[in-house]
């Protein structure tokens, strides 16, 4: 998630795209994303964790969707991108 309207009020460390799994879990702030579609693999680096999520099932639109969000989301290149 992410809200640009608001950034300005954080702290300069505390900008970007925060990431959570989970109800508890605290969010940490995303550093790369990276998609294979041949792999059907998107791997998430975050200050803290890296997942590696498998999208085989997921529906292509929705892949489309999801990549289309992320540059949104990545407007002012606060994190790295590959394969979006």
């Amino acid at each position: 998630m992410r809200t640009p309207k608001y950034e300005f009020i954080l702290e300069e460390d505390e900008r970007g795209v925060s990431v959570s799994f989970g109800q508890f879990e605290e969010g940490d702030l995303l550093q790369k994303i990276s998609y294979s579609a041949e792999d059907g693999i998107v791997c998430i680096q975050t200050t803290s964790r890296k997942y590696e999520l498998d999208v085989h099932k997921v529906d292509p639109d929705d892949l489309k969707k999801m990549r289309e969000i992320l540059k949104k989301m990545n407007y002012d290149q606060s994190f790295q991108t590959s394969g979006v």
